[in-house]
C-alpha cells in the first residue's frame, strides 16, 4: 500500500475534524464503497453518488464530501470535489491501495 498522507501538522488537523469527527469514518468508508462500483467514472455520475449518500445519511454535504476531500487531497482545501474525484480515480486505482494514518492510531484504507 502507498500512503496518501501521514505527519503533516495540517493533514492530522484535517484528519482530526472530518475523518475522526462522529460518523466520519463510517461516511468515508461508505463513500469508498459507493465510489468502487460507479461505471462510467464521471463528473457527473460521481456527484450524483456523492449526493445520493447525502440524501441517504440525512445529513449536510460538508459531513460526505470533506472526508473524501481530506483523503484524497491530504486537506479541508481542494479543487472542486467531484472534479477531483473523477480526476484521481484513474490514479487512484492503478496505484492499488492507499492508506491514511492519522497520528499514528488511525489507519484507514483508501
Amino acid at each position: 500500500p502507498r500512503l496518501l498522507f501521514a505527519g503533516s501538522r495540517a493533514a492530522r488537523a484535517a484528519v482530526g475534524r472530518t475523518v475522526c469527527a462522529p460518523g466520519g469514518l463510517d461516511t468515508l468508508q461508505a463513500a469508498r464503497e459507493l465510489l468502487a462500483a460507479i461505471d462510467p467514472f464521471e463528473e457527473h455520475e460521481l456527484e450524483t453518488a456523492l449526493r445520493g449518500l447525502v440524501q441517504q445519511r440525512g445529513t449536510k454535504p460538508g459531513k460526505v464530501f470533506q472526508p473524501v476531500r481530506v483523503a484524497i487531497a491530504g486537506g479541508t482545501v481542494s479543487p472542486g470535489i467531484f472534479e477531483s474525484v473523477a480526476l484521481l480515480g484513474e490514479v487512484i486505482p492503478a496505484a492499488g491501495e492507499h492508506r491514511v494514518v492519522y497520528n499514528g492510531h488511525l489507519d484507514l484504507a483508501w
